[in-house]
């Protein structure tokens, strides 16, 4: 009876080995898991590539942000459109460009399927989908890496992605 238990890309829980096992000949080595900080930044990062065209598109659609005496003003239509945008810009990245979105690759994480593998665009879009659910509830689906062995958030759990280190 085999008693060992695989559990991520990598043999078992606890620290990684220096590459996970099947990931080939990428042309980045995956040196284990991304650290919350940055995974933070890339979201950041990701957030200001993103809200920059969509708030421009939502403001032809008529979407605008006033700020007056009394306070902020808000017409709808922007958050709702950069969201969309968002899922949009980070599902095909993943999908179609090594893991990776524009702040990823920049702070030099991807995501990775189980066994290292490319993330499916199907997989991809769940997996952003989830990301809002993530973050409803206090932010506590991003907060969950924390604590997890392998890192995963609630919306890594979901798609049965891994986000590690390496570009």
């Amino acid at each position: 009876m085999n008693t060992s238990t695989t559990q991520g890309p990598y043999p078992s829980v606890g620290t990684p080995p220096s590459r996970p096992p099947s990931m080939g000949p990428a042309p980045a080595v995956a040196t284990g898991y991304a650290s919350f900080w940055q995974r933070l930044l890339a979201l950041i990062l990701d957030g200001i590539i993103v809200s920059i065209p969509a708030n421009i598109f939502a403001a032809s659609l008529g979407a605008s942000i006033a700020i007056t005496g009394g306070g902020f003003h808000y017409r709808s239509g922007g958050s709702g459109l950069q969201t969309l945008f968002f899922i949009f810009y980070e599902a095909l990245l993943i999908a179609y460009w090594n893991g990776q979105t524009i702040g990823k690759k920049a702070v030099g994480i991807r995501v990775v399927a189980r066994g290292g593998q490319p993330v499916p665009l199907g997989m991809a879009f769940v997996r952003c989908l989830m990301k809002v659910v993530s973050g409803m509830v206090l932010c506590l689906g991003y907060l969950w890496m924390l604590w997890d062995p392998n890192k995963q958030t609630w919306h890594d759990k979901v798609a049965d992605t891994y986000v590690v280190r390496g570009a």
